[in-house]
């Protein structure tokens, strides 16, 4: 990491007390010190407006143009140093301070998390030094060049800067107030360019381009002023260089040009995994990395291997009906091709998958393949109706095992085949959650039923339902009627190709508005407790239609902004009053929503304990920084910067019946376009899962590419899935 500091008007804001006093600790005698003093004492500044004419006299700064100037200004520098020297040791004034007159550079070598906030505190303590001795720091044109690389790059990154202006700015606290430094790829100190990401080619081509020109400057001596440096022998090393160098750069080029450019550049702070974009690291791996988990607890192997490699699986392939008991196993067949273990998010394209890449390689094995992928038999294990056994016999899983075991023999392998997709590997460590969540409550549901019928010894075949009373089923059959029809859901309607083709462009186009809804909205949830703020956005709701009916004059915004306003308003409030008291720091601090240093802590929600429980993966926030910017989304809520802002039910029903209503969803909609806007989604981003929400009863979480409920209906009813 390294900092150019930029001062403003530094001769002018030199402290004159403080140059006198250096000048007598290093030596120079009094009489000289007292000619300095004369000279600058009563040093005014001339004003001249036309034909007037003002005078101010200064007592301080240092006079522009003077040849003293700069010997003085040496001993201002030197006075710095030494109270530098004095907070940050010698050691660190050799190695990482380069002074030349009033420009400023540092740079520190970052190997890990505590070096980087050893780093920071560093330059807390050389911003502030400034700051005491009169200094004026221009934040906007002062830069900071970063380049952090592994594990925890991008969450260190995350968690110390901050988006402005469509530029991404170190965060840096100095005397109370926090500071933006914007981080830059290029910058030029001196006359000379500094890179923070560097590569071989910009280096490499301007030692070329220099190793040229000094070729040429030799030829043109040797035919002017031959010497020494001009025999023969010299230029011809100095051509095999420049022909080497060239070569070197040529190959370069041509690996570049060969090495695949869609992978991703966002790492995993947790594991080695590499994504496309931050959202999808951040949605998919930081829940549950599988990095940070104990092995496969069906496989007892990391889950990144093909099944066919798992000799755990093979030898329990007979038994894959209780293969497919295993949550982990069943969510990995839902979304993995069982023979190369390539993710990918549509049953479609794993179909796909197995039809281009492997049914080549191995003819007939894609119908026997396709057995034992859960991604197309999700219910494989439940179909009984043929008789008192399993739909699929013994005999399905070993020749699908007899084929899966001929295609290993081949050494045909995809971990080998240099035809797959190279998101495979991008992909090889995630737990693509997200796309199978709504599958996991409906089969959880029905495993206790499954074991508890299959633990039972068969009696008879099922009878068929008599066509007469189709509901007249006894209490033992009803449960056992009912999964077919789930398992297996057929259209309700006569389903016409014409149909089809609208209802897959509607779910195609449902797909696109998901993923423009990840980009711009959120999901509230508003407990209805002794904390709730669910009457007041009723009362207000109410009175602003009223007022609206009026025609009054104050309603600039649209009823979804200001709601939004006073909430954030009310929140703003609440902060303020519960930490300006003992008593109420006290009470955030057993709650856990406060740390003992008075910041505010960060809460996830506890699947296993289903509460809500400290994140201690994510650093708290200080009291300052939650209010500056609550500050800034209640300054900036006006116009038509929020597009919804409502909830998915009525808040009078909600309110009549909480029984049945303990929490309202709301859904929030920020602007796509201006400056604000894009601030103002960066700042809610930041406060998500914030225990500060909780003083008014909210979650928020961002929103998902989970279709509507009644997108997934109509895909039931024609297509049957």
């Amino acid at each position: 990491m390294s900092l150019s500091l930029d001062l403003s008007r530094a001769y002018d804001l030199a402290s004159r007390p403080i140059i006198y006093e250096t000048l007598a600790n290093y030596g120079v005698s009094q009489d000289t010190i007292t000619v300095i003093q004369q000279l600058h004492r009563d040093a005014q500044y001339v004003f001249r407006a036309g034909p007037n004419t003002g005078r101010h006299t200064t007592t301080n700064g240092l006079k522009q143009g003077c040849c003293i100037a700069p010997f003085l200004w040496c001993f201002y520098t030197v006075a710095l140093m030494q109270v530098l020297q004095d907070k940050l040791g010698t050691e660190w004034i050799a190695k990482a301070l380069v002074l030349f007159a009033d420009d400023h550079w540092a740079h520190w070598i970052i190997r890990s998390r505590e070096d980087f906030t050893q780093a920071l505190a560093q330059l807390k303590v050389v911003l502030e030094t400034l700051v005491e001795f009169k200094m004026s720091i221009n934040y906007s044109k002062t830069a900071v060049l970063i380049r952090l690389e592994g594990k925890q790059a991008k969450t260190v990154m995350y968690e110390n800067t901050r988006m402005k202006n469509g530029t991404r700015h170190l965060c840096v606290q100095v005397k109370g107030h926090t500071q933006l430094i914007p981080i830059k790829e290029v910058h030029e100190h001196l006359g000379t360019k500094v890179w923070s990401q560097a590569q071989l080619a910009p280096p490499g081509q301007v030692l070329l381009s220099s190793l040229q020109n000094f070729q040429r400057a030799l030829i043109q001596k040797a035919a002017s002023a031959p010497d020494i440096t001009t025999q023969p022998a010299i230029l011809d090393r100095v051509a095999q260089l420049e022909a080497t160098l060239r070569d070197q750069l040529e190959k370069q080029k041509e690996h570049d040009a060969q090495t695949p450019t869609d992978m991703g550049d966002v790492p995993c702070p947790y594991c080695d995994a590499v994504f496309i974009t931050e959202h999808a690291m951040r949605e998919t791996t930081v829940p549950a990395c599988t990095a940070n988990e104990p092995p496969d607890t069906a496989t007892g192997i990391l889950q990144n291997v093909p099944l066919i490699e798992r000799d755990w699986f093979t030898r329990k392939l007979p038994q894959w009906e209780d293969l497919l008991r295993d949550h982990k196993l069943r969510d990995d067949l839902r979304s993995h091709c069982v023979l190369c273990h390539m993710w990918v998010a549509s049953y479609t394209k794993i179909k796909q998958h197995i039809t281009r890449v492997h049914e080549p390689e191995t003819p007939g094995l894609n119908e026997r393949a396709l057995n034992l992928c859960v991604s197309f038999k999700q219910h494989l294990v439940r179909n009984r109706s043929s008789g008192p056994q399993l739909s699929m016999p013994d005999n399905v899983s070993s020749c699908t095992k007899s084929a899966l075991q001929k295609h290993a023999a081949n050494g045909r392998m995809a971990a080998s085949a240099p035809s797959l997709n190279p998101e495979a590997d991008i992909f090889a460590f995630c737990a693509p959650e997200l796309l199978t969540r709504h599958h996991l409550k409906k089969e959880e549901q029905e495993e206790g039923v499954e074991k508890s019928e299959e633990s039972q010894p068969p009696k008879r075949a099922r009878p068929e339902p008599s066509p007469l009373f189709p509901a007249a089923l006894s209490n033992n059959s009803s449960t056992r009627s009912r999964r077919p029809q789930k398992q297996q859901p057929k259209p309700q309607i006569r389903a016409t190709p014409e149909l089809k083709l609208m209802t897959k462009v509607m779910l195609h186009h449902e797909d696109q508005l998901a993923a423009q809804r990840m980009d711009k909205d959120f999901v509230l949830f508003l407990r209805q407790d002794y904390a709730s703020i669910i009457p007041n956005l009723h009362a207000i709701s109410v009175e602003w239609e009223s007022k609206k009916e009026q025609g009054h004059e104050g309603l600039t915004s649209s009823k979804r902004t200001l709601l939004l306003a006073c909430m954030i308003k009310e929140l703003l409030a609440r902060v303020q009053k519960m930490s300006s008291t003992d008593p109420g720091q006290e009470k955030l601090r057993r709650a856990s929503w406060m740390t003992p240093e008075g910041e505010w802590t960060f809460m996830k929600w506890c699947h296993k304990n289903r509460k809500l429980v400290v994140n201690s993966g994510k650093a708290s926030i200080s009291h300052a920084e939650l209010t500056r910017l609550l500050s800034f989304i209640l300054e900036n809520l006006r116009g038509d910067i929020i597009h919804k802002f409502h909830s998915t039910q009525s808040l009078a029903d909600a309110e009549a019946d909480m029984t049945n209503h303990p929490s309202v969803t709301f859904l929030l909609g920020i602007a796509l376009r201006g400056e604000k806007a894009n601030e103002l989604h960066e700042t809610l981003c930041t406060l998500l899962g914030c225990s500060a929400w909780q003083l008014i009863g909210v979650s928020i979480k961002r929103e998902t590419m989970k279709r509507a409920p009644a997108v997934r209906e109509l895909a039931k009813m024609v297509l049957g899935y």
